[in-house]
């Protein structure tokens, strides 16, 4: 019994597959442009909602000493629920953005730190004191813009 088969011949694959990944490392590269531009934006976003006053729930008394350091001398919390208002400006100053880069396609927004390690606390409260979020909320609003960012710069190589 004779072997029947059909054979089918590409000419120009090896130079496809050249353009193909040519166009996936260039489409790498305006994706993490595009990270990174969102990251900076988030970053930006969570400082402004932080600098904002939400209103006032709770009024606290400086001591001397913060009053001595050129701080207010009292502070008002803000709302549970809704994002704290800044008192000595650490929270706001803590956030971070660790960029992507060619071997990471993740870029980092940390808020905390030394300068203030209270910042999950804020976040997602504790059994003393009801979360004030701010990192959250803002993530949630703002994903579908980062999304589309990608999309769009992937969709420009294509």
């Amino acid at each position: 019994m004779a072997k029947k088969s059909i054979t089918i011949e590409v000419e120009g694959l090896k130079e496809l597959a050249k353009r193909l990944s040519g166009i996936s490392a260039e489409a790498k590269t305006k994706a993490t442009t595009q990270i990174n531009l969102a990251a900076l934006d988030f970053q930006l976003n969570v400082r402004k909602t932080i600098s904002k006053t939400t209103g006032r729930h709770r009024k606290y008394k400086r001591g001397k000493t913060q009053v001595a350091k050129g701080l207010k001398r009292v502070h008002y919390s803000s709302s549970p629920g809704k994002p704290p208002n800044s008192d000595s400006g650490k929270l706001r100053e803590s956030l971070s953005v660790t960029k992507a880069s060619a071997f990471r396609t993740t870029a980092f927004v940390r808020a905390g730190g030394s300068g203030a390690k209270y910042a999950p606390f804020v976040e997602r409260g504790t059994r003393r004191m009801k979360a004030r979020p701010y990192f959250r909320p803002m993530l949630r609003k703002l994903t579908p813009q980062i999304v589309r960012r990608i999309e769009r710069a992937i969709n420009s190589v294509l």
